[in-house]
C-alpha cells in the first residue's frame, strides 16, 4: 500500500495560522500515482520521501515506487524552497469515496463510503494543483453522478472531497 503525501513546495508566499505558507503565488505540488509511477507538476527541484527518509537518487518530476510505504516529495521553485503543512485537516472521509468508471470520458459515478451528514465540497485540480473545477454535493446521497466541464482535457487530475476538516483525495484519469 502506498500512501501519497505532497508536503513542501517553494515560491513566494504569504499566511500563516497554523500552516508556514497559507496562501502562495505558486501552486501546491499534488502527487499521481499511475501503478506506482508516482509524478508530480513541473518545479525547479524534487526530493521524494519513503517513511520520512529521503530516497537517494530520487531527484527528478518522477519516482517508481517499489515498495509500500509513505511517499511525500518535496518540491523546489527558484531559490526559495518552504515547508507547506496542510492545515490539521483530518486525512479521509468518514469511510472515503470510491469513482467509477475510471478512467472515464469526464462522465462518473461518485460513491461515498457512509452516508454524508454535511454538504460535500469536490475539487477537481490538476497536477500543479490548480484547481480547475469545483461542486458541491448535497448532504444525504451516498451516489452522485458527475459531469466534468468540456473545457477539461484528457489526462491525470486529483478530485479531492471535503466536508468540515475531513479532506479526501483520489487520481482521477479523463480520457
Amino acid at each position: 500500500m502506498r500512501t501519497l503525501l505532497c508536503i513542501l513546495f517553494g515560491g513566494l508566499c504569504s499566511g500563516a495560522a497554523g500552516v508556514y505558507a497559507q496562501s502562495c503565488t505558486t501552486p501546491q505540488p499534488v502527487v499521481a500515482d499511475q501503478n506506482g509511477l508516482l509524478s508530480t507538476g513541473s518545479f525547479d527541484s524534487y526530493q521524494w520521501y519513503r517513511n520520512g527518509n529521503a530516497l537517494s537518487g530520487a531527484t527528478s518530476q518522477t519516482h517508481q515506487a517499489s515498495q509500500d510505504g509513505n511517499y511525500k516529495v518535496r518540491a523546489g521553485i527558484r531559490s526559495q524552497d518552504f515547508l507547506y503543512e496542510p492545515d490539521g485537516r483530518k486525512e479521509a472521509l468518514a469511510g472515503g469515496f470510491s469513482i467509477y468508471p475510471n478512467p472515464n470520458s469526464g462522465s462518473f459515478t461518485l460513491r461515498m463510503g457512509a452516508l454524508p451528514d454535511k454538504a460535500v465540497q469536490l475539487s477537481l485540480l490538476d497536477l500543479s494543483g490548480k484547481t480547475l473545477w469545483t461542486a458541491e454535493l448535497k448532504p444525504g446521497q451516498m451516489e452522485y453522478t458527475l459531469q466534468i466541464p468540456e473545457y477539461i482535457q484528457s489526462g491525470w487530475y486529483l478530485l479531492q472531497a471535503t466536508t468540515g476538516a475531513s479532506l479526501t483525495s483520489k487520481s482521477l484519469l479523463i480520457k
